[in-house]
């Protein structure tokens, strides 16, 4: 019974990873569209600076259960030697550390979604030397 609910500790903390790398996207379109549709510059800076603190969230929520998941194998990995199921010699063992995984792909996407708006932000509160010059050009000639 501790072996099976082990093993599904596992498969559900890989729900809320995926949920909220939809949130997340869901709310990246959403930033984006209103970019292009609105002048709302401080409801742009607003809504760039939550999504960059919600990516970072995510990120810390994402290593959480990367380590997770470690924790549990390591006590399913006993259960199966208690057990005297130790499967090891079927399967060849896994690198400690890993490139290509779920969590790795999640939190590159996350640190990219934040890099991007972080540069949006930036770009918002340090507008351009073209911006500062077409505000010019639009306020006299009024």
């Amino acid at each position: 019974e501790v072996y099976k609910t082990q093993r599904e500790d596992i498969h559900h903390s890989k729900n809320p990873d995926w949920e909220l790398s939809k949130f997340i996207l869901a709310i990246f379109l959403g930033v984006s569209g209103l970019q292009a549709f609105t002048q709302a510059q401080l409801l742009l800076k607003l809504l760039s600076g939550s999504f960059v603190l919600l990516c970072v969230l995510a990120i810390l929520i994402t290593l959480r259960h990367k380590r997770l998941f470690k924790e549990k194998m390591r006590a399913i990995r006993k259960l199966e030697k208690a057990m005297d199921l130790d499967q090891r010699e079927r399967f060849v063992p896994v690198k400690e550390f890993r490139l290509f995984t779920t969590e790795n792909f999640l939190i590159v996407i996350y640190m990219l979604s934040a890099i991007s708006f972080g540069i949006f932000f930036l770009l918002q509160t340090h507008p351009s030397e073209a911006n500062y010059a077409n505000a010019r050009l639009q306020r006299y000639s009024r």
